[in-house]
Parts: C-alpha cells; sequence; structure tokens
C-alpha cells in the first residue's frame, strides 16, 4: 500500500501520466477519423437513359428514377466501334460528337467532331484510331475552336475541313492541312472558306490528288484574310457553296459549279470527269444564292447534280429529288459512289425524278423514302428500302457487304432501327443488328473489320424501361424494376416499401392509373391505390397516413373540385374535401410535422392571396401566413436548419433581391440572413438538403462571383460555396444528397470531360469516419458484437469478429467461452460501394479471467492496433504493475 506523503506523490504521478496518456490516445483516435469529404468531381457508373430524367428517390442502396425515357443504356460517349453484326466492342470514349469517320486504309480512322476529350484526355476535335481501337500517340493534332465536318487524305497529307479556326496555331478559316503522321500543321498551304456559315461539309481529292474539292455553306474561298468584302485579300475568290483548291500552293482553281445553296455532300466520278454535288440547292451555275433571277447559267437541278470536274459546268446528269408538299427545304445529306458506278443518295427525300407539285404520281416520279440508288448515268434502281421518317445523314459500304446507314430515324423496313441500319445491298431490307444509339447519328465508316459510328450520343444497347427504373449503388447496375408507365413521370415520392408515381400517364405498374399511381418498391407492381387525376401529376409530400399531391389537375381522388393540390389518403386514396386548392399549377411541395408548403405558378391558395408559395397548417387545413412573394415561378423547396429554401425562375421577394434561390423563415415566409448570392442564372430547380450541406441544381452559372456550372453545394451556416463543380453543362431537374453522395438528374449532356446524359452519380470512396468497436460484455458468459463506425460513401458494410487475430463470427452476436480467456477480442468492418473496398479494425479488446476487469468495455483501457506502448489503468488496491504490452498487472 502507498501511504504517506511519498505515496501520494506517486499516486499523483501516475494520475497525471495516466491524463497526459489518454488525453494522447483521444487525440489519436481523433486524428485517426477524417472529417467527411466532398464527393468526387467524375460520375461514377456507366448506365445512363436515353432521355429526361425528372425524379430521384433513393431506399437504401437502391436509387429510383423517373422521367421521359424508354430505355437504360451503356454510356459509351459520342463514338462506338460494332462488328458488322452490330455488337459494340471496346474503344475510346469520346466527350461529344463524332462528326466525320474517314479509314486511313490499314485498319484505323481519322474521326473528327465536336469533342475536346477522348477517354478523358484532352483533344480538340480531331484524332487517329489505331486499328487495334486505341489513339495514336504520335498523332497530336491542332486544337480546332469549332467541329471537324470532313476529312481527305493523301499518302502524307491530311486535309481537314469543317466550321473553324485552327485555336494558336497557323491555318486557313474552315480548312487546313496536317502532316498524316504527327497531326502538325504545313504552314505553307494556306486555304480557306469564308460567308454564309463560313463552313465546309465535305472535301473530296480528285483522282490524281491535285485538287481538293469543297462544298459547304460559304461564298468566298482562298487564303481568307480579315475584311468583310471578298477579294480584299489577294486570292480570294467569289465562289458560292463549292469550290476548288491546289493541293501544290492552295490556290483556288477555275471550278466554278456555283450552287445556289448549301453543298453537303461531294464524290468524285470513278473516271475522275466529273464530280457529284449534293445539299439543299435547286439549281447550279449560279453566283446567286436565291437561284431566283434569269441568269441564262443557271441549270435546275434539285439536290444532287453532275458537275464537270475541270471547271464545273454542268453535266447532262438529272436526279431531281424532294419531298411533295414541303416546297423544297428538304435536301441530300451524302452521296457513296461504288466500283460499279452506282450512286446511293441518302437525305430526308421521299420522291425522286420529282417535277416540285404535290405529290410523287407522275409518269417518270418514283417514290424512295431517304435512300435512292441510281447509275452514273442517271437510271433509277429497284433498290427502295423503307425509312418512313427522319432522315439518313451518312452512308457507308462493308466491300462486297451491306450498306451502312447514320442517321435519326427508328425504322427500317418494318423493322426497329434506331439511327443505325445495316442493309443488304441486293434488297435493301434491315440485316439483324441492332446497337441503339440512343441519339441520333451522324457518322458511319468501315475500318476492314469494325464499324465505326459517330454522332451526338451517349450510349448504345442497354435494356428497356418504361419511363421509370432502379440502379443498385453498389454495383451500379439495373435492377429488374420497372414500373412500365405509358408515358411520362414527372414526380415520384418514397415510403415504406411503395413508390409514388406522378405524371402524364394512363397506365403505370400493369394497370390502368390516371396520371397518378403507387407501385410497389421491389416489384414494381401497381397497388390498389388509384386516386385518377384527371391532369398532370407533379409533386408528392408524405406524412404519416396522408399523400399530398400537387400539378395540373382540377379534379382528383374522388373529387371533382380538388385543383391543382390536394390531400389523398394513403391508405384509399381518397381525397380530402376541405383541403386548399390552388388557382394555378403546383410545381414543388414539401412538408414537416406542422405544415405543407406549396410552391408553383399559382396566386391563390384556398382563395387568399399567395403569389407562388404558401404553406397549409396540417392540423387545421388553413392557409397560414407564410407569404413570401417570389416575382416568379417557384420549382423547388427543400427544409432544413429551420428555413425553408425555395428556388425557381424569381429575382425578388418582397421587393428584396434573391435571385432564383432564397431560405425563408417557416412561420412567416420572411428572408433570413442566409444568402447563395447567385449573381448570374436563369433558374434554380432542384434544392436538396443533408447535414450541413445545400445542395442546388439549375441554370447557374455565376455564384458569389465564381464560375459554377449548374450544380453547387452550400455551407448551411453561412451559405458559402463549397469547392465542388463537377462541370454539368444542362440543366439538373432534381438533385438528392445521401450519405455524401450527389445524386443529378436532368436534362444534360456532359459532366467535366464525359458524355453523361441525363443522370450522374458521384459517390464517395468507402472512409472509415468513426472507428468500429467491440460491444458487450467480453467476459466468460458474455456476449459480444461488432459495432462498425460511421463510414462515408453510402457503402455495404460486412463485420467479422476477430479472437486473437483469426475470424471468429459475422459480427453479430458472439458468446464468451471460457477457452477465451486470455484471447484478445477485435471487430474488422468491410466496406464496399461502387467506388471500391475500404477496411478498418477496432481497438483490442482482451477477454479476463473470471472476477477480472476486461480490458475494453469491462473498464480498462487498451490500445487500437499501431496505438500507444503503454496503457495505465487507475484501480485502488496495492497499486499497478505496467507491463510493456499494453495490459497491466495488480
Amino acid at each position: 500500500m502507498l501511504r504517506g506523503p511519498r505515496g501520494r506523490r506517486i499516486l499523483a504521478m501516475l494520475r497525471t501520466a495516466l491524463s497526459l496518456l489518454l488525453t494522447g490516445l483521444v487525440l489519436a483516435l481523433t486524428a485517426a477519423a477524417p472529417a467527411a469529404a466532398l464527393p468526387p468531381l467524375d460520375p461514377d457508373g456507366d448506365w445512363i437513359p436515353d432521355g429526361q430524367v425528372n425524379a430521384l428517390a433513393r431506399s437504401g442502396q437502391t436509387l429510383y428514377l423517373a422521367g421521359d425515357f424508354e430505355r437504360l443504356i451503356r454510356r459509351t460517349g459520342g463514338g462506338i466501334r460494332l462488328t458488322p453484326e452490330g455488337q459494340v466492342v471496346d474503344g475510346p470514349e469520346f466527350d461529344r460528337g463524332v462528326s466525320v469517320a474517314e479509314p486511313d486504309g490499314a485498319g484505323g480512322l481519322y474521326l473528327g467532331g465536336s469533342f475536346r476529350h477522348v477517354d478523358g484526355a484532352r483533344h480538340g476535335g480531331l484524332v487517329h484510331l489505331l486499328a487495334d481501337g486505341t489513339l495514336d500517340p504520335a498523332f497530336d493534332a491542332p486544337e480546332f475552336d469549332d467541329p471537324v465536318s470532313a476529312i481527305a487524305m493523301t499518302d502524307t497529307k491530311l486535309y481537314v475541313g469543317g466550321n473553324f479556326d485552327v485555336i494558336d496555331g497557323p491555318g486557313g478559316r474552315g480548312l487546313v492541312r496536317l502532316d498524316r503522321a504527327t497531326g502538325a500543321i504545313d504552314s505553307s498551304w494556306l486555304a480557306g472558306v469564308t460567308g454564309f456559315s463560313d463552313g465546309l461539309n465535305d472535301i473530296e481529292l480528285s483522282e490524281d490528288g491535285s485538287v481538293l474539292f469543297a462544298g459547304g455553306s460559304f461564298g468566298c474561298a482562298g487564303p481568307i484574310g480579315g475584311t468583310s468584302t471578298c477579294g480584299d485579300t489577294p486570292g480570294e475568290t467569289v465562289r458560292f457553296m463549292a469550290a476548288a483548291f491546289s493541293t501544290a500552293d492552295g490556290h483556288v482553281t477555275n471550278w466554278n459549279p456555283g450552287a445556289g445553296q448549301a453543298v453537303s455532300a461531294i464524290e468524285v466520278a470513278n473516271d475522275g470527269d466529273s464530280v457529284f454535288l449534293a445539299g439543299g440547292f435547286t439549281c447550279v451555275g449560279s453566283q446567286d444564292a436565291d437561284c431566283g433571277d434569269a441568269d441564262p447559267a443557271q441549270v435546275p437541278r434539285r439536290h444532287v447534280a453532275e458537275v464537270n470536274a475541270t471547271n464545273g459546268g454542268e453535266e447532262s446528269f438529272t436526279f431531281d429529288i424532294g419531298t411533295p408538299g414541303v416546297n423544297g427545304s428538304t435536301g441530300v445529306s451524302d452521296l457513296l459512289l461504288d466500283a460499279n458506278d452506282r450512286l446511293t443518295v441518302a437525305g430526308s427525300f421521299t420522291c425522286v425524278r420529282w417535277n416540285g407539285d404535290s405529290d410523287c404520281t407522275d409518269p417518270g416520279e418514283a417514290p424512295r423514302t431517304r435512300v435512292a440508288r441510281v447509275t452514273a448515268t442517271g437510271t433509277l434502281s429497284g433498290w427502295a428500302p423503307s425509312i418512313p421518317s427522319g432522315r439518313v445523314f451518312d452512308v457507308a459500304r462493308i466491300p462486297g457487304g451491306p450498306v451502312l446507314l447514320a442517321g435519326e430515324f427508328a425504322e427500317v423496313g418494318g423493322q426497329p432501327r434506331r439511327h443505325y441500319a445495316a442493309l443488304d445491298p441486293s434488297t435493301g431490307a434491315p440485316l439483324p443488328g441492332d446497337p441503339k444509339p440512343d441519339r441520333p447519328t451522324s457518322s458511319v465508316a468501315f475500318d476492314g473489320e469494325h464499324v465505326f459510328l459517330g454522332g451526338g450520343f451517349g450510349g448504345a444497347g442497354g435494356i428497356s424501361r418504361g419511363h421509370g427504373a432502379a440502379i443498385d449503388l453498389q454495383t451500379g447496375e439495373p435492377t429488374a424494376w420497372d414500373p412500365k408507365a405509358d408515358a411520362e413521370i414527372d414526380g415520384m415520392a418514397l415510403a415504406g416499401d411503395t413508390v409514388y408515381l406522378g405524371g402524364d400517364f394512363e397506365h403505370a405498374g400493369g394497370a390502368a392509373r390516371l396520371n397518378i399511381a403507387a407501385v410497389d418498391a421491389t416489384s414494381a407492381a401497381a397497388t390498389p391505390w388509384a386516386p385518377q387525376a384527371d391532369g398532370q401529376v407533379n409533386a408528392f409530400a408524405i406524412t404519416e397516413d396522408s399523400v399530398y399531391a400537387g400539378g395540373e389537375f382540377s379534379a382528383i381522388g374522388g373529387d371533382a373540385d380538388q385543383p391543382h393540390l390536394a390531400k389523398l389518403s394513403a391508405s384509399s386514396g381518397a381525397a380530402d374535401p376541405d383541403f386548399p386548392g390552388a388557382d394555378g399549377d403546383v410545381m414543388a411541395l414539401a412538408a414537416d410535422a406542422d405544415r405543407l408548403y406549396v410552391g408553383g405558378d399559382f396566386y391563390e391558395l384556398d382563395g387568399k392571396d399567395r403569389e407562388r408559395l404558401g404553406a397549409v397548417d396540417l392540423a387545421t387545413e388553413d392557409v397560414t401566413g407564410f407569404d413570401p412573394q417570389p416575382d416568379a415561378l417557384v420549382n423547388a423547396l427543400a427544409l432544413g436548419h429551420g428555413r425553408v429554401y425555395a428556388g425557381g425562375d424569381f429575382g425578388y421577394l418582397k421587393g428584396v433581391e434573391r435571385r432564383h434561390l432564397a431560405a425563408l423563415d417557416p412561420s412567416t415566409g420572411a428572408l433570413t440572413g442566409w444568402n447563395a448570392v447567385i449573381q448570374f442564372g436563369y433558374t434554380v430547380t432542384a434544392i436538396d438538403v443533408e447535414g450541413d450541406v445545400v445542395g442546388v441544381g439549375g441554370s447557374i452559372h455565376t455564384m458569389q462571383g465564381r464560375d459554377q456550372s449548374d450544380v453547387a453545394l452550400l455551407d448551411a451556416a453561412d451559405a458559402h460555396l463549397l469547392d465542388w463543380d463537377p462541370d454539368v453543362s444542362g440543366r439538373p431537374l432534381e438533385l438528392l444528397l445521401a450519405g455524401g453522395s450527389v445524386y443529378a438528374a436532368g436534362d444534360f449532356g456532359t459532366v467535366g470531360t464525359l458524355t453523361q446524359l441525363y443522370l450522374a452519380t458521384f459517390t464517395p470512396a468507402p472512409a472509415n469516419l468513426t472507428a468500429p468497436a467491440v460491444t458487450g460484455e467480453p467476459r466468460p458468459g458474455g456476449s459480444v458484437g461488432c459495432d462498425p463506425g460511421r463510414w462515408e460513401g453510402n457503402p455495404v458494410l460486412a463485420t467479422t469478429l476477430l479472437l486473437g487475430g483469426e475470424a471468429a463470427g459475422d459480427g453479430a452476436a458472439f458468446t464468451v467461452g471460457d477457452q477465451h480467456v486470455g484471447g484478445v477480442l477485435a471487430c474488422r468492418v468491410t466496406a464496399r460501394n461502387v467506388r471500391g473496398e475500404a477496411s478498418a479494425e477496432s481497438p483490442a479488446v482482451e477477454v479476463p479471467r473470471p472476477g477480472g476487469p476486461a480490458t475494453g468495455d469491462g473498464g480498462g483501457q487498451t490500445r487500437p492496433a499501431g496505438g500507444p506502448a503503454l496503457t495505465l489503468t487507475a484501480r485502488t488496491g496495492r497499486g499497478v504493475k505496467l507491463l510493456r504490452n499494453g495490459r497491466y498487472r495488480v
């Protein structure tokens, strides 16, 4: 026993040492638990919908989405490689569209378009794809400020055309020559075009390579200078829509076909003596844009013409094309001349040899929809694929095999073919294979092994879904959930195992449901709940026994007079006839325990003046004094931190400036001091709140003096802008914050350097924020388990109880036996989400002998793995002996 002054001094020293050691342990544990981080800037997941997403909801590890889409597709970007049978194969990812694909003769392709990144690396509109599908690292083209749309090549040179200027480099306007191997600009060759749209649509080399023929929308050709008058710069020459340049020095030749409107395609005849032109023109041989004067040089040619390869003079070939009833506004997009002198013509026309009348039934006229074939002498072929609507933008051919079409169409020969089709070269019938790109395609080529398809699309393939779908957030893969709505879904809410849907549909979940439905969260089958609304339903708010709905209806839930706002029984779907209505569309709802907040485009709630924003007392069903008076539409509402957050088109509330986003007192509607300060934007369409973060989305361009791309995270305390900008290009319509993740949906096309249509999820990698711990009684006869701690990234957690470092259970209740005395228990947690996997282990806990204290929850202090080397435990009695193994002995 320690007695007297000396003993007291020793005990005081031990207490001080214990205090210091425990303080250090607390600091060490605090330092080991990182604060929650911002989400990543790049989106996770490979699946995107093929149309706009209007609503999101989350339950556990499932994300529900709804909107105006019919498929979930694999994200590919604006260019894909296909087998000849139409199967998608691996290739690079383009962040924007590929407009032109030109085979290099060695199994690769030169690709041009509007893209700025390929596989995340900067490429300004032109790349060389090798035969193995990878980018050529030796080819480093200049950056173009607008899309590349035309490519032609010799053995050593690459000619590139479009509607561009070269950024930070020499070169002509709309036309440049590069070294084919390196992509370096040939500054000795200067040529270009200007006037009208200042661009080239197609370029082709003459048979001997001495002349480059060019077609587009321009009025002047040559080494373009800086003046507005053609001819002020030496070498500039008036050329309407078509010109030819010497490949030796770039000067404009005498070739001058003079098309009256834009030329979209050029083909040089196999004998080299003539050139075929196609486009929007109705005559050639003119320097007049409208082809409407009495110039005798003008020759009527509707959309296709053959001209002399030397001087551009009109040849005898005639093949007038058009669409009766459309007054000549349609045209031809592309031409393909095969080795047998057969010319395939593609566009949006419905009649060939058309005489300009209102039908296609006169002698000589022949119906042909979107594609036709003619011999070089003008004889029409019987080859007549049926494409009932849309437009074909590009046509190519697999040698000895199918004709390939790219464009904006959905059906060929009575078979579904979305934006791409391979046709039998003899019959025109569609061949098997339908990769289903989600948006129109603009270019197609065959490199000798694969078909390359380019355009403004984001993905291809996928699975059918009826305007709603669900994603497993752990795998990033779609679930089987499919509500099968027959039209657009605008609003969605989740309560327990039920998903509420609102929109403009007549069927959902396999049953007749007019504009409002409830479906099972697992099976998507309709429940008996069926209020039937006579107009579109836009928004929901859910309480324990009621479903509040807002929209454009006037009758719902059996009540014929319930305009725009309703309280529905969660069990029966019947409307409360005494609940207030609105005199205009309701776009957003939010509810707490006391009030329902209502936003939209109305002026009255229950007959009381409440312009675009008001509240209803849920107990009395009276309109409250909440009256912010925004001066324009309210699109979004959210609650948190004792505030009502409102977003919309407004700029002022009661005369006080708050551009598009405001935080309001929940009782009065008065503005609070929280101010996001949007300097430039058009609207806020989405708001969500989680913890100390407020997320907003919409058309937001400048906030707090900083450029911001349509999505932002703000601090809930003082509204300062957090350093997170994923560069969303478009308008998010819905935003969901959950567990540090951000889910954005709406009508957008890219995120950062990736094509990311309509849906983007940003999930942090799993990270341990609070360490796991062994719980319970770690002594013989006691039961222990695992507390997994707190994690970032919403991961799925798997717990394992360790005994002496070996697995002893799944982390559930474990009974400690006498044989475990002296053993060491710990809890290991493995966390997984779509971003990856991480693990963490709890501090170790020793199982004491019967009657002794445990070195964990039993009263002692113990070190975590890697923690302090010594542990002190305060105890009355004879004293404490310190052991260097982190334990103690009395």
